[in-house]
This record gives structure tokens, sequence and C-alpha cells, in this order.
């Protein structure tokens, strides 16, 4: 119960300055357009403080901290139709001051801002990190598995010493990154671990339906503590952070295997919390990443279904209807709402005490 806790409070902690970013960033833009703010609230629900500035927008933080909104004049949150009004808001006294008010691209630009202040956050953190504590080198060696990954099913142990396929060891776990983007994974793989000084060959078989390459289906992690931090230079530094936060890397090695919910979000930031502030650093930019990228996915309730409705409303000279905007968040909620609960399932079978306690009810997973 109390690592429960721990990690909730870890996950919080690295959230809520995310949140906060992220809507500071449609914050300023909307007004830097005209358009009237009546909140701005870190977290949902009851509100624990607060306070109303000049010009009339509410601050507040409230009691559950994973997540945030700003509300604009005219606009529930982000996400709401360009077809809906907000009766209380219809009258503004000035022209432009309400979100639907705004063109289209003005719409997008607001809409941006947000997964844009999350990449500039995460791109100045691993800069940051870099220069002045250095890129973690990670030994190849294995770190804690989950029981239901692939590589635990075919006998990868913590602690084994990853080798190529001569038999000797990778320089660094980057290099059997690379190794396993070089390799399709509809074809089988060969993987050569070091155990007690032998050599283990482990043989995964290729599944022809299969896309892409191995990197991110087999689960195995390096081993945190078997790590070094080498220091590099301004423009290096620069070079790296752009890699890091690339969308279309995120985007090649996204599988529906790899993903994780909230709760293995949040059991990560519980055991990288141990690590210290550098390592809750690198995942705060992790996650910082990952959220702008997330949210630019076109799908309504997202920044990016903003973007796309506006997108659409230049092509067609016209707001989609209402009733098509409707249709289309009401199918998108049950999606959404579907993949949350399943990656939720799915993150809780990957807790060891669960699968202990299916395995002595004769329940295999």
């Amino acid at each position: 119960m109390i690592a429960f806790f721990q990690s909730l409070g870890a996950f919080t902690l690295v959230l809520s300055p995310l949140v906060f970013f992220h809507e500071l960033g449609h914050y300023l833009v909307a007004k830097s357009r005209g358009v009237g703010i009546s909140c701005f609230s870190i977290g949902f629900g009851p509100q624990l403080f607060g306070w109303t500035d000049a010009s009339g927008t509410r601050w507040k933080v409230s009691l559950f901290l994973l997540g945030g909104y700003v509300k604009m004049l005219g606009d529930a949150d982000m996400a709401s139709s360009t077809a809906e009004r907000s009766e209380p808001f219809k009258a503004s006294n000035i022209k432009g001051e309400t979100f639907h008010e705004q063109s289209p691209f003005g719409r997008m630009l607001i809409a941006l801002a947000g997964p844009f202040s999350n990449y500039l956050l995460a791109f100045v953190l691993f800069c940051s990190l870099l220069v002045s504590v250095g890129e973690p080198k990670y030994q190849a060696v294995v770190g804690e598995l989950s029981p239901s990954s692939l590589a635990a099913k075919a006998g990868v142990q913590q602690q084994d010493r990853l080798l190529g396929e001569d038999g000797k060891a990778f320089t660094h776990f980057g290099d059997f990154t690379t190794y396993l983007k070089e390799h399709p994974a509809n074809h089988p793989l060969r993987v050569i671990l070091e155990r007690h000084s032998k050599q283990v060959p482990v043989l995964f078989a290729g599944n022809p339906k299969e896309t892409g390459t191995w990197l991110g289906k087999l689960g195995i992690p390096p081993h945190r503590s078997h790590r070094s931090y080498e220091p590099l230079s301004f423009e290096k530094a620069v070079s790296t952070s752009l890699k890091l936060i690339n969308p279309w890397t995120a985007l090649q090695s996204m599988t529906i295997k790899s993903m994780g919910g909230p709760i293995a979000i949040a059991q990560q930031a519980g055991s990288i919390w141990h690590e210290g502030w550098v390592s809750l650093l690198f995942f705060a930019a992790s996650i910082s990443a990952a959220l702008g990228f997330f949210n630019l996915l076109p799908i309504p309730f997202l920044d990016g279904g903003m973007v796309f409705f506006s997108v659409l409303e230049l092509i067609i000279r016209r707001p989609l209807s209402q009733r098509a905007q409707e249709f289309i968040h009401i199918i998108t909620l049950f999606l959404l709402g579907g993949l949350f609960f399943w990656l939720s399932f799915q993150d809780i079978l990957r807790i060891p005490s669960v699968l202990s306690l299916l395995k002595a009810i004769g329940i295999s997973v």
C-alpha cells in the first residue's frame, strides 16, 4: 500500500508541472489573440485554493491533480466542437473575445500551443541535462522484466548480459536497440545472453503478420543501476534532444503491446523516484514529449482533434455540422474509453502479485 501511494505521489509530482506548461501554452496564445479566459485550473474536482486576477481569470488548484484545463469564454474546454456555443458568453462585448469567434487558423494556433509547450519543455530539459549531467549510457544488462513480456516468457532473466550475434557484448544498451531496429518482426530473432559466465541463446519466432521491427516488442528494459553519464557539447546536446522529442521516432516504435496506461506510468514514476532527481527530470522530459505527441493525434477531445476540425473547416469552407461532430465525438469517446480500460487492465496484469494470484487459481495470461 505504501508503494502504491509513493508511485501515485511521484506520478502527480511529475505530471502536474507538465500539465501546467501545456495549459499555459493554450492560455498565452489565447490571450495574445484577445480571447477571454474565465478559468485556469491545475487538476479537476473541488477547488483546494485559488485567486482571481485583474482580468477576471480564476486561477485555481483542484483536488485531483492528474490533469487540468483552461476554460475560455464561449468554450467548455479545448476539445469542444466548433459548432457549440456557451450561452452565457454569446453576447461578449468585445468581438473575437470568445474562442469560437476565432478564425479556423486562430483556433489551430491556440490548440497547437499546448503540445508545442510540452515539446519545448522536453527539449529544454533534455538539452540542459545532457550538457550539465550527461547522456545516460546503460550497459547491455537486462533490467526488471514484466512476467507477461515476450522476453520473460522466452526465459530471459534480470541481470542477463546481452551479447551480439558474434557472442561479443554490446558496448551499451543503445547498441542492442539498434540491433532490434535492424531486424524485421516478421522474421525470427536470435538473442544471445550471458548468464553466470555461460552463453544462453534465445530464439524469438517471427510473426508473418507483424509489421515494423523487433524494437519495443520484446519488453526488455535496461538495468537502471548499470549506467554512467557522458556530458555532451551544446551542439551535440541540441541534436540529441531533437532526436529524443522527434514524434516520428515515437510513432515508429509505438505498438499496442508496448503501450502503457496510467497505472504503468505511475509504477515507473515510483521506481524512478528512488533513483534521484536526475532520473526524475529525464523521466519528466520523456513524459512531456509523450504528452505533446499524444495531444497532437487527430482525435476529438484532444488538441489534434481541434486542429483536424479547423483544417476541415478551411477545406469545405464551413464548420462541420453539429450533428456530425457529436456523432464523431460519441464514437471516439467509446473508442478512447475502451482503449483506456484495456491499457489499465494490461497494466494490472503486469503486476507480479496479480499474475501470481491468477496462476494460483489456474488462470494463465
